[in-house]
């Protein structure tokens, strides 16, 4: 298959990957803050540092797997910036400084506009951007409200658990909206599973109306082996995804030409 293809296809997987860890992680953050959080006065410092710094770290990765820092800047400035903010919680926390909800504020007002010049740049290219700029904006939103409260007396875990929750939910719609956009450009829901589940996509024949697309290269018989999961296109009834170890074996009098 063609470079630019290829290329298409590992950004597709990798948002995929990323969106869908993304909320998974805020997922068990805010069930952190709801059960063992409130036990412990400890852990809940550490879930307000934990935060910032995995942002931080996420946007590395998604920078580092996505064609580096020049290409990348808006998430660049995301890491420094999500790096600083971990920092200040941290100090602000350690000296009782009643100013970490502001922190937050501003942080969730600069790294919403990231975000969504992001998901700008990104529109074009990938599924599942539309969200991500509607996550932005909540995102500078909420920062506002956040420094407005500064002062208020408001616990800053309970005030921003909500916060993260919503964006938790546009993690995963976007992850599932990249997913589906996989699955339509190759035209087929059991793909999907092979995809989630690491297996290859493997198609019945061309005697059960099996096929690849773009003439990519291809294996004819009983199996046919499209050149890319994310472009397979089974036409029987029946194609589930089996692993390269189970596929059927390859004999000549088992093709039909």
């Amino acid at each position: 298959m063609s470079d630019a293809l290829k290329i298409e296809s590992q950004r597709a997987a990798w948002l995929r990957k990323y969106y869908l860890v993304r909320a998974a992680f805020s997922f068990a953050w805010v069930a952190a803050v709801f059960t063992v959080a409130k036990q412990s006065p400890a852990l809940a410092t550490v879930l307000l540092i934990v935060y910032p710094a995995w942002d931080a770290f996420a946007n590395l990765l998604d920078v580092r797997m996505t064609g580096g820092a020049k290409a990348n800047t808006t998430q660049l400035l995301n890491i420094w910036i999500s790096a600083l903010v971990t920092l200040a919680v941290a100090g602000s926390l350690v000296f009782k400084l009643q100013i970490a909800l502001a922190i937050f504020g501003g942080w969730a007002i600069v790294a919403g506009l990231l975000q969504l010049a992001t998901a700008i740049r990104r529109r074009k290219d990938n599924g599942g951007q539309w969200v991500m700029m509607l996550s932005g904006a909540q995102s500078a939103l909420a920062g506002g409200f956040f420094v407005a409260q500064q002062g208020s007396g408001a616990p800053v875990l309970q005030t921003i658990v909500g916060y993260a929750a919503v964006g938790a939910v546009y993690f995963l719609i976007s992850g599932v909206m990249v997913l589906v956009r996989e699955s339509r450009r190759g035209g087929s829901g059991a793909c999907i599973w092979g995809r989630l589940m690491g297996a290859e996509c493997w198609s019945v024949g061309r005697q059960l109306g099996g096929h690849c697309r773009l003439g990519l290269p291809r294996e004819s018989g009983p199996t046919e082996r499209c050149g890319d999961l994310s472009i397979c296109e089974p036409a029987f009834p029946f194609h589930g995804a089996v692993p390269s170890d189970r596929r059927p074996p390859r004999s000549a009098s088992s093709r039909l030409e």
